[in-house]
């Protein structure tokens, strides 16, 4: 067992040998973010001394993907002001950046007939312009709805088409009680947080209380709450 773990490498050895780093939606990361990777790769490789010091993100090639017309950092109780000194752009990294501009829609382009070929150029163009703020025709909004599906009508999808699935549904549910904890305020009432309150809770950032499962049905895991307990926060999804 020892022989085999000698053989694994650790993080800063991976580091060193990596030629590309890809990260993506930059524009919606906190520029902290990235400083902190800038100063961690360049004490991992030793560029910090001597004449490589100007060397940002250790020498290593970073390419950051995203849309700044698309959602900023989230700055809790910040201004409009807070959130855009929270993107890389605000960052010291941002006058070393090379930007580059991505013109031609892949997902519209690629596998599309001929005979759509015009249609869809117009329809690229059509957003292009809207994301360049030179699409004036107010109108063209003003006769349409726009509606964002809340998470009763994303759970109502998710049923429908777990319905189509065949085999068995598995049922799980989460911890229904309340953690006990080591000092609790006098006004605290435990008849008030019933199981069955606590369970139809139903929030941004928290999983529904009860999961339903097929085999073969896709699952979305948002982020892990506790690695080394392997506990994630789950979203079931089949739209992705």
């Amino acid at each position: 067992m020892s022989g085999r773990l000698k053989e694994i490498p650790n993080v800063s050895d991976l580091l060193k040998k990596t030629s590309l780093i890809i990260w993506d939606e930059a524009p919606m990361i906190h520029k902290h973010a990235f400083e902190a990777l800038d100063r961690t790769l360049k004490d991992v490789m030793n560029v910090n001394l001597g004449n490589n010091s100007e060397s940002f993100f250790g020498g290593k090639v970073v390419v950051l993907g995203g849309d700044f017309r698309q959602i900023l950092p989230v700055v809790q109780n910040g201004t409009r002001n807070d959130c855009v000194n929270a993107t890389i752009s605000s960052s010291y990294i941002w006058s070393k950046c090379k930007v580059l501009k991505l013109t031609k829609n892949m997902r519209l382009t690629v596998g599309s007939q001929m005979s759509n070929t015009l249609k869809t150029k117009q329809f690229v163009d059509w957003l292009l312009d809207i994301g360049e703020e030179m699409f004036n025709d107010l109108t063209y909004f003003q006769e349409r709805a726009f509606l964002a599906p809340l998470n009763d009508v994303v759970q109502e999808i998710n049923d429908r088409i777990l319905a189509y699935f065949p085999g068995q549904e598995m049922e799980y549910l989460s911890l229904d009680s309340i953690d006990e904890v080591e000092s609790i305020s006098e006004d605290f009432d435990p008849t008030l947080y019933s199981p069955d309150f606590l369970n139809g809770i139903k929030m941004f950032g928290m999983p529904n209380h009860r999961l339903l499962l097929k085999v073969g049905v896709p699952i979305m895991l948002l982020r892990n709450i506790n690695q080394k307990k392997r506990v994630v926060q789950w979203n079931s999804t089949t739209s992705c």
